[in-house]
């Protein structure tokens, strides 16, 4: 069965010991843990969240880091020192999931159009994911809308590249707000996606040509209320024996209150069984 999770990205801007503390209290048994800022990645803070995980018994299956923002810049330019430097903060992150049981690191990677050829880019990412290998951890690239991995073709050139260390993070909001069906950019990563991000839409034409901007409230739904074939997925994702998590990945607009989040995150377990 499909582990079902929430982010504590989804009561941003809360502390996320704050946000986790709740989901716990709520109930939730998973979580990505997102991290926010320098602080959080250090090992006194990662234990507080370690010793509030063991408190409520909650899994961290995954960490999402705030480095996110600034990917592109340090990870992803002609200029080495800046990859060696971010890789160093990496570390961090991948030390932190050791502590906290987490199996995934997401990457959002570089922005559409950036200075590196895909060669050049799938390079970096190896180089970033052997490191995560050494502390036990998978890098996860995530199709973000905007960068280079939102696309299917760049997706299965990165598969064809690196094999099995081509590991992705499918983001069901990201594909529609490209343009794309999320079934389609779930059956390009295939085998090699290694977490979800979950949510609901009611986009029901797909155009990456006229592709919905951010701010479109249908592109992110809380599961259950949009029109998204969940069991279709999850027969998909049974299919491919998939082995990772499916954690609702919202921003705090989309969703009322933390009673209709854990009421979500429930009906998805429901359909997950």
């Amino acid at each position: 069965m499909v582990n079902i999770g929430i982010s504590t990205a989804c009561l941003y801007p809360l502390d996320t010991l704050e946000s986790l503390k709740i989901l716990g209290e709520n109930g939730c048994k998973t979580v990505e843990m997102f991290f926010n800022s320098f602080s959080e990645i250090e090992p006194e803070y990662v234990a507080k969240l370690k010793q509030m995980c063991d408190e409520y018994g909650v899994e961290t299956t995954s960490i999402h880091p705030f480095t996110s923002a600034f990917e592109p810049f340090m990870l992803f330019t002609p200029y080495p020192l800046r990859f060696n430097d971010m890789a160093e903060i990496y570390k961090k992150m991948f030390a932190a999931c050791n502590v906290l049981g987490a199996k995934v690191v997401v990457l959002h990677g570089d922005k559409a159009g950036g200075p590196l050829n895909d060669e050049e880019y799938f390079e970096r990412f190896y180089n970033l994911a052997k490191i995560g290998r050494e502390f036990g951890v998978t890098l996860a690239q995530e199709n973000v809308n905007l960068f280079r991995a939102n696309r299917p073709d760049f997706i299965r050139n990165m598969i064809k590249n690196l094999g099995d260390v081509a590991a992705f993070t499918f983001d069901m909001k990201q594909a529609v707000r490209g343009g794309f069906n999320p079934f389609e950019i779930l059956e390009t990563m295939d085998k090699n996606v290694k977490h979800i991000h979950i949510s609901d839409n009611n986009v029901r034409n797909f155009d990456e040509k006229t592709a919905l901007n951010s701010s479109k409230d249908c592109s992110c739904m809380l599961p259950g209320s949009g029109s998204f074939d969940f069991t279709k997925m999850f027969n998909h994702l049974k299919l491919i024996e998939y082995g990772g998590a499916c954690i609702l990945e919202l921003y705090r607009a989309c969703y009322e209150d933390d009673d209709a989040l854990m009421k979500s995150c429930r009906h998805l377990n429901r359909l997950a069984k």
